[in-house]
């Protein structure tokens, strides 16, 4: 753990002194060319909620089936699970092995579940 924390002082410090050189010089750094206002791509909305501690996956994907969306493509992956709800649409429902749950593209009237 030593090792590591020497590590990080050495990176702190030679990332200050670079930057110090260059103001030094007058070298103006180079920024990242900012994003563009038009862009081609489509709008989503995204909403993320922190359910749990962490969810299992592969149980969550077998009892799918007793979900009102039982219907939907699903797609497991080892972080992720997610449901296509509508594809034309571009909504999916994302659930995270760590407990977060991302909604994309799903109106905020069906956020708190269906009755």
């Amino acid at each position: 753990m030593l090792g590591s924390t020497n590590l990080l002082k050495t990176s702190i410090r030679r990332a200050y002194s670079t930057s110090r050189a260059l103001r030094t010089f007058g070298i103006e750094s180079k920024a990242p060319h900012p994003i563009p206002s038009s862009t081609t791509g489509t709008a989503v909305e995204v909403q993320g909620y922190y359910c749990s501690r962490g969810f299992d996956l592969r149980k969550l994907s077998q009892a799918a089936k007793y979900l009102p969306y039982a219907h939907c493509p699903k797609h497991l992956d080892s972080k992720s699970l997610t449901f296509t709800m509508d594809s034309s649409k571009n909504q999916h429902i994302t659930i995270f092995n760590y407990g977060s749950v991302v909604l994309f593209n799903i109106p905020k009237e069906d956020h708190q579940g269906r009755k």
